[in-house]
């Protein structure tokens, strides 16, 4: 991605904050990311990482049906969806003091049609970088490669997939209520949006 554009020095700020999903005041959000600091800040975004990929499993890799939303519904459900764990790691960062975003693509059902992915940016030397703590599995390889972008889906754009422009301080809207009518994974997915609706 590109170095830090200008608008977003000038909301840095809205990067670093709290907030009711992105909630590292709670004490196991808290507690989870000084488990994960490191000696440098690009340490600390690699352990992260690797935290959220590794240990907190994609819902639907884990056949799990509760929906987490925020940060530490994930650390207590021990799963959630890209979302969710998106939440968890720019939690995670913003704990730290690193700049974290949200980003969303377009990708295709296997079953047709398309639904939203969402991924978080960070602020690696001066540049945002993409990554994406989906979670491995037999179809998705994502490691930390700091010198470029790290997706677990790269959009086919022969197939209508797309990167959906700009670094969000905050996640989508639409998607938190989605999440938080739940009732359950299965549900959430089919009602998932198939496109970034607007910020409200």
């Amino acid at each position: 991605m590109n170095r830090l554009e200008s608008h977003h020095l000038d909301n840095i700020g809205a990067y670093l904050r709290p907030t009711d999903v992105i909630d590292y005041d709670d004490h196991s959000v808290a507690l989870l990311a000084g488990a994960v600091e490191g000696d440098t800040k690009q340490d600390t975004i690699r352990r992260a990482f690797e935290m959220v990929r590794d240990q907190y499993p994609h819902s639907c890799d884990a056949g799990s049906e509760e929906v987490a939303c925020t940060a530490s519904d994930v650390i207590r459900l021990g799963h959630g969806l890209c979302f969710a764990k998106s939440n968890l790691l720019a939690a995670l960062l913003r704990y730290h003091h690193i700049p974290t975003g949200f980003c969303y693509e377009r990708v295709r059902r296997d079953e047709g049609g398309f639904v939203l992915h969402g991924y978080n940016a960070v602020v690696i030397d001066g540049q945002w970088r993409k990554i994406d703590a989906r979670g491995n599995n037999d179809r998705v390889r994502v490691y930390f490669t700091p010198a470029r972008d790290m997706l677990a889906y790269p959009p086919d754009a022969s197939a209508g997939e797309m990167e959906f422009p700009g670094v969000y301080p905050d996640p989508s809207p639409a998607v938190l209520r989605v999440l938080r009518a739940g009732p359950d994974v299965s549900s959430v997915i089919i009602k998932l949006p198939g496109d970034l609706p607007p910020y409200d």
